[in-house]
């Protein structure tokens, strides 16, 4: 049974487990480095639950990315005073700020600002990085041993009759 173009139980990206802990870890560091009590990181978090996503490396991402937002609030204090003191980005703002959800974002908030911009800017290294390291732990590793494998020692072959046989 296929449902709107999906098989049930069956990912978009199904087989590339390598792409899922990508995305988990990229997605999962931009919603711990955002503060909590804004709406970008519940959005964010939403988004990544429709996403065919490996949750336990984004739950890890997540609890790395919270540690890391608190040992750089001077950092994005700076960045986001440097990006809110320009005039285009402020201009666009002051226009969004007029919609009714945007006030919920927080991004007035000169931390809020700068933790979103390094968010969004570490995005795509988080990702390129977990994708290089991702070592499948369904590949067992090779032995390095001289003995060889006879599967008649192990698995007996046995005959048993077939329905012409019988």
């Amino acid at each position: 049974m296929i449902l709107f173009g999906r098989t049930p139980g069956r990912h978009a990206i199904t087989g590339n487990f390598r792409a899922q802990f990508a995305l988990g870890i990229c997605l999962g560091l931009m919603i711990g480095l955002i503060p909590k009590d804004s709406l970008l990181p519940w959005g964010i978090g939403l988004f990544t639950l429709l996403l065919p996503v490996n949750l336990g490396a984004t739950l890890i991402a997540i609890a790395i990315g919270s540690v890391l937002s608190f040992c750089m609030d001077a950092f994005a204090h700076s960045i986001g005073q440097i990006v809110l003191s320009n005039t285009t980005a402020l201009s666009y703002l002051v226009e969004a700020f007029e919609l009714p959800l945007f006030a919920w974002t927080r991004l007035n908030n000169t931390v809020v600002m700068g933790l979103t911009t390094i968010g969004i800017l570490s995005a795509i290294p988080a990702y390129l990085i977990a994708h290089a390291l991702y070592r499948d732990p369904r590949i067992p590793k090779h032995s390095t041993s001289d003995q060889s494998f006879d599967p008649s020692e192990e698995f007996p072959v046995v005959h048993t009759a077939s329905l012409q046989e019988s």
